[in-house]
């Protein structure tokens, strides 16, 4: 009986963590290092707030979304053009109510 009362006590004493408290603890290094499911599993011991879910279909959204690094560089200038030829005979403004048809049923 005296072991029961003592876990009862020992339960109601340990008081819950606040987000300040939770936002100032440092991440450890191999938390920083972890992805997929063990950083999903270490999430949901560290806090009480929310239960984390791992979703292998929305890491793969996420990848699909990321753009390849080749087009983070500039064209050459080989593969630009500069001599552009542009037609002076086509009048945009003449055509516009021929085209607003299309647009606007």
């Amino acid at each position: 009986m005296w072991i029961l009362a003592a876990l009862v006590v020992t339960a109601f004493a340990e008081k819950p963590i606040t987000v300040e408290e939770y936002l100032a603890q440092p991440m450890p290094d191999y938390a920083q290092k972890l992805t997929g499911q063990a950083f999903v599993d270490y999430i949901n011991e560290q806090q009480p707030f929310f239960k984390a879910e791992y979703s292998s279909e929305a890491e793969a959204f996420k990848k699909a979304r990321i753009m390849d690094l080749k087009f983070l560089e500039s064209p050459k200038k080989e593969e630009m053009s500069s001599d552009v030829d542009y037609d002076d005979s086509l009048d945009e403004n003449i055509e516009l109510p021929a085209r607003l048809s299309y647009l606007r049923p």
